[in-house]
């Protein structure tokens, strides 16, 4: 457990497709919610801080 922010490869590699739209339409679902928890985690700003949510 040294690098607890390593992502496995299929998830990495998802959700760098997940960023860039190329996603298989089986994970719509699953991708728009990825982006927009990354969009948040790339604008922080937009988020109030102590909403709890992560």
């Amino acid at each position: 457990m040294n690098e607890p922010k390593k992502l496995p490869g299929n998830l990495d590699r998802f959700l760098h497709e997940a960023l860039q739209g190329n996603v298989p339409k089986l994970m719509v679902p699953q991708s728009t919610n990825l982006t927009g928890l990354f969009k948040r985690s790339i604008n922080p700003s937009k988020r109030p801080k102590g909403t709890g949510k992560k």
